[in-house]
């Protein structure tokens, strides 16, 4: 059966996503622990109350973004040409992540903020109504992967059935080094001199690949 999201539930999962937004921002000037929810709601002109309806707790924001990031980088992918080659997938799903990530060193708290409570993986924070609203679907939506290591499985999988890697390409390593590129990268692109995120990512993956495709271990 269809469920149509009604004008209210649309509101409160706009709203929803605002402030985590704005609390994003915060973190361009100052470090997590110093971002001040009583001025982030004075800012946004609502109660501290309705923020911790949102978000009981400061790691609650944190857990959401990154949810939106993985949703609507893995979902842009899912609509790519079946088709297509997995390698040129993954490269894509790199791409994508660059559009989406306008300052490394917020996704990099974010990344600090995830270790330090050992969250190794997203873990479903947004619900249905919230995914729709994310992908602008008037229809309640369920998504298939419930985290980073579950997606690039699925791609290195992939892969090796259609014959694209080798058999005895090992799933775990492939899994492994999507993995550090993704958060090598990121941490890597505030230093100048590895260049922009799209050219690390690219070069990464180009040795990541090249490695996976001769596996002969």
């Amino acid at each position: 059966m269809v469920v149509t999201i009604t004008l209210r539930a649309k509101k409160m999962a706009r709203q929803k996503y605002a402030i985590a937004q704005a609390f994003a921002r915060q973190l361009e000037k100052v470090g997590y622990e110093d971002v001040i929810i009583k001025e982030l709601c004075s800012q946004l002109e609502i109660s501290e109350g309705t923020f911790y309806n949102y978000f009981p707790k400061k790691l609650d924001v944190v857990l959401y973004i990154m949810d939106c990031l993985f949703i609507r980088v893995v979902w842009e992918v899912m609509q790519l040409p079946k088709e297509m080659p997995v390698k040129e997938k993954v490269y894509r799903f790199f791409d994508l992540a660059t559009n989406q990530i306008q300052h490394p060193n917020v996704l990099i708290q974010f990344l600090s903020v995830g270790i330090s409570h050992k969250i190794h993986q997203r873990v479903g924070v947004l619900t249905p109504l919230e995914i729709s609203f994310l992908l602008d679907s008037d229809t309640l939506m369920e998504f298939p992967y419930s985290s980073f290591f579950e997606f690039f499985e699925y791609l290195i999988k992939e892969a090796k059935e259609l014959g694209q890697l080798p058999a005895n390409c090992r799933v775990k390593d492939g899994v492994a080094a999507h993995i550090i590129t993704f958060l090598g990268g990121v941490v890597l692109k505030e230093n100048p001199q590895f260049g922009d995120l799209k050219d690390i990512w690219k070069h990464q993956l180009d040795i990541v690949w090249k490695g996976l495709e001769g596996d002969a271990s």
